[in-house]
């Protein structure tokens, strides 16, 4: 299996990369009241690494980028 990098900077290319095609971005609940066409809906589940999380949004805010954000919690392993 090919090693997958989930650094900001990639990150940062694919969005760049989505935008440059004609795709804009919505939240689940606006895509659901008023969907658009051409657009990705971006959903993140935050499990262990909150600070990771708010760096995240804190980056996609700074580009106007609207996205969701939920809260994993597990009791015990999932493994």
């Amino acid at each position: 299996m090919k090693d997958r990098d989930f650094t900001l900077e990639i990150y940062s290319q694919l969005l760049s990369t989505l935008r440059k095609a004609g795709y804009s971005f919505q939240r689940v609940e606006d895509f659901i009241q008023k969907p658009v066409d051409r657009v990705v809906v971006l959903r993140h589940d935050v499990d262990l690494r909150n600070w990771a999380a708010i760096r995240l949004a804190k980056y996609e805010a700074s580009k106007g980028i609207k996205s969701k954000y939920g809260s994993v919690h597990f009791i015990g392993s999932v493994f």
